[in-house]
């Protein structure tokens, strides 16, 4: 019986904040799983891939008006994307913001997001290299300016990119 009695004393802080009335102004913003985002990002998710898949790229105006409409109605997948800029945002500040005590929080991290978003990014221009892409681009696009690339007269090899550079931008500022 003493057992129980330990084991249900030793709570989880997602638990915490359910069991006891003061433990919730303790409760970080962000815990390290929210399922409750999960229907969100699997919200943006299907968003993204309808208007990718059904409507990006698509010469609509040789269709039926049936299939036209319903396939313009797949032009507001393109809100997914946003989607993921707010929960992206919200998740970001919510960490710092929990480990703004911290004096090696901004150092920590930058070299967490390098970790996570570097390598996959290397590999992606590495592989546009080979497949004879700008250099211009692909320089601009080390220097995530991607999304910018009009700007210096540089044409868009690669637009998914363009949503990288902002977030790294956001990371920046």
């Amino acid at each position: 019986m003493a057992d129980i009695t330990h084991t249900a004393a030793i709570a989880s802080p997602i638990e915490t904040p359910l069991t006891s009335p003061g433990a919730a102004a303790e409760a970080p913003l962000v815990r390290a799983h929210m399922p409750e985002l999960d229907a969100v990002r699997g919200a943006a998710i299907l968003m993204v891939l309808f208007y990718h898949g059904f409507y990006w790229g698509i010469d609509l105006s040789q269709l039926p008006p049936v299939e036209k409409y319903l396939l313009e109605a797949m032009h507001v997948g393109k809100l997914g994307v946003n989607l993921f800029f707010v929960l992206s945002g919200f998740l970001i500040t919510g960490l710092l913001l929990n480990a703004r005590v911290r004096p090696d929080y901004y150092r920590k991290f930058y070299i967490r997001r390098a970790l996570r978003i570097f390598p996959a990014y290397l590999v992606t221009l590495l592989v546009l290299l080979v497949t004879g892409t700008s250099l211009k681009f692909i320089g601009l696009s080390l220097l995530y300016l991607s999304n910018l690339t009009p700007l210096f007269g540089v044409a868009m090899s690669y637009p998914v990119l363009w949503s990288l550079a902002v977030e790294e931008h956001f990371y920046l500022l």
